[in-house]
């Protein structure tokens, strides 16, 4: 399957439901998905499994299990845990539930993929005698601990009050069956995750049925509650809100509309939430075709990649009144995001990191030279003819060890491990920097043009971790006026279609400002009509006074504007009321925000 390409998925694939849950076991490479309701509100019992592998859902498994709002945890073995959501146990319900019947209306279930079993472990309340039976939960969110010991359950509505979102924590020990219970915050369709000894909570609807915007922080070792605010933070869009952990102090934040309908206007974005840089970075804007072709329901993180469930839209598409089966997958690596889990730490070992560091700019014992273009431009395609630069002195040592496509050409025996001298046909500037990346594992002080080459020779050489780490960093930085052309020529070179698009977002957005910057006017003919290739029939030129109400310049991303929402179900609580503005303004990338607020909520 090729990286950031749909791809249409073998067997009899299931229709999304409304409330429904997926997890992932990662030793099986299987994706199990589970509960919700259809358009007709009937909820289904059936567990669908997809093959990651083979790209196919497997035969359907009746169980005559029936939950909606309910989370699911993969465990090990095949092992996933069902907690919570609204149970359905009539008489009716009971009889189709079958051998099930007496584990239909429990609230925590395990179910094993590999043997087609439901079972449900036994509870037992604290040792100081006090009575803690689980509460059956719906819209909830749990996480497992670093070591996969215990479940912790956050927030959620009481299926039998009704009244409020709760703000229990509770905690499950596998080991003892015990549980254990403290406060934190009232929160439903929300996201935590454990880092630290600390419960981290993102998103979800408060008691005043507000998004909540804050991240709220749980302290295990102290019962301390706190809040973190980040810089850069957008306004909060409303719509579907998907939150994924990547690392312990990274988390994508996927946004979607409601409807497909609602895609014309409100467009789907990634973003990501660093809490080590205590900052929102914008990931992907605009009208990436890879988000609005598609109607994507669930996404989930799996060797490394951003993977969406959905299917196509068409002209007919309705899934405000139809549901439609989920027959595409595509998967994104994150390194095509700058979000890729391996640049936290590289995976290059951190003490032998440290002894090459010590190496860089040492001439004792090298073994090998690097010779480059000696230019500050990359030559014409058709030129052959070069002005070779100084060797670059190297460690073939460093080299094997940080670089797979050296190690390669190493053992392959060819001439340039036996004259121990590799040309690289690039301006030296961009592979000084290169090298220095291998001993450095660093891009600190690169400039735009040496990390626009860096990502030609990240893609050339195959050095994904080096991609992440310097689209990380561009779009930490923010895009500017001065030097997105140089960023958007790059993206049109290596043909990514992340890049080119987050970049013509921009350049579209910031037209007024752009065109009188020194570097559009160097711009050559043939880019400026490829530059136009991303419009679409609708895309129209605005004035630059009308941008400025909307936009600051090279600061943040684009401001967003509002239509009309639909209500999410009959059955769900929540209640959205947004304002109307002038949906004309930007008709590259229009939104829809949600300006409430919580009452102790702050303005960014």
């Amino acid at each position: 399957m090729d990286p950031d390409v749909p791809v249409a998925l073998a067997g009899d694939s299931p229709y999304y439901r409304l409330q429904s849950s997926i997890c992932v076991d990662e030793e099986l490479d299987l994706l199990m998905l589970f509960g919700g309701f259809d358009q007709d509100d009937i909820i289904d019992d059936h567990v669908y499994l997809l093959d990651l592998k083979a790209n196919k859902w497997l035969d359907s498994r009746k169980c005559g299990i029936f939950r909606e709002g309910h989370s699911m945890t993969s465990l090990s073995s095949g092992s996933v845990l069902v907690y919570g959501g609204l149970a359905v146990d009539d008489q009716y319900h009971q009889h189709l539930a079958g051998q099930n019947a007496v584990l239909n209306g429990l609230p925590m279930l395990i179910y094993n993929m590999v043997d087609d079993v439901w079972t449900s472990p036994e509870s037992r309340s604290p040792d100081n005698g006090s009575r803690l039976e689980p509460i059956s939960i719906s819209r909830h969110s749990t996480c497992l601990s670093r070591d996969r010991s215990k479940v912790y359950i956050s927030g959620g509505y009481n299926v039998v009050i009704k009244e409020e979102p709760v703000n229990d924590l509770y905690c499950y020990e596998f080991a003892t069956n015990k549980w254990d219970r403290r406060t934190f915050v009232s929160r439903f369709d929300h996201f935590v995750y454990e880092s630290g000894n600390k419960i981290w909570s993102f998103g979800g609807l408060s008691k005043q049925m507000n998004h909540v915007k804050k991240i709220s922080m749980f302290d295990l070792d102290n019962n301390a509650v706190g809040e973190l605010k980040l810089s850069n933070m957008p306004k909060m869009l409303t719509g579907n809100h998907t939150y994924l952990k990547i690392s312990d102090h990274k988390v994508l934040d996927i946004f979607t509309s409601q409807w497909s309908l609602d895609q014309e206007t409100i467009k789907p974005s990634i973003g990501l939430f660093d809490l080590q840089k205590t900052k929102y970075i914008p990931l992907i804007t605009g009208s990436l075709n890879l988000l609005t072709k598609f109607r994507w329901r669930h996404f989930f993180i799996h060797n490394d990649s951003l993977c969406m469930l959905g299917y196509p839209l068409t002209p007919e598409t309705n899934d405000t009144s139809y549901d439609y089966r989920m027959t595409h997958l595509m998967k994104i690596p994150l390194a095509n995001l700058g979000a890729s889990t391996k640049t936290d730490t590289g995976s290059t070992d951190v003490t032998l990191l440290s002894s090459f560091h010590r190496l860089y700019n040492h001439n004792s014992f090298t073994d090998f030279r690097i010779v480059a273009i000696n230019s500050f431009t990359r030559p014409e395609d058709d030129n052959d003819m070069y002005e070779r630069s100084d060797p670059i002195n190297v460690h073939k040592l460093v080299l094997i060890t940080r670089w797979p496509y050296f190690k390669k050409l190493y053992e392959s025996g060819m001439a340039e491990s036996q004259l121990n001298e590799m040309f690289i046909p690039e301006p030296v500037g961009w592979v000084s920097r290169l090298v220095e990346y291998f001993y450095t594992n660093s891009i600190d002080n690169c400039t735009i043009d040496e990390m626009s080459g860096l990502l030609l020779l990240s893609e050339m050489y195959e050095l994904s971790e080096l991609k992440s780490m310097l689209l990380s960093q561009i779009y930490a930085d923010g895009f500017k006026l001065n030097t997105i052309l140089e960023i958007w020529k790059i993206a049109v070179y290596l043909d990514d279609p992340i890049l080119r698009s987050n970049c013509e977002s921009f350049i579209f957005q910031n037209w007024g400002k752009l065109v009188k910057t020194s570097s559009f006017k160097k711009l050559d003919k043939q880019y400026i009509l490829r530059l136009f290739e991303g419009l679409d029939n609708e895309s129209k030129i605005v004035s630059d006074e009308a941008m400025q109400r909307k936009v600051k310049f090279d600061d943040e991303p684009l401001s967003t504007v509002s239509s009309t929402y639909r209500r999410v179900s009959s059955r769900s609580p929540q209640s959205i009321i947004v304002e109307e503005d002038d949906p004309q303004l930007f008709s590259h990338s229009n939104q829809t925000v949600d300006e409430e607020m919580d009452e102790d909520d702050d303005e960014w």
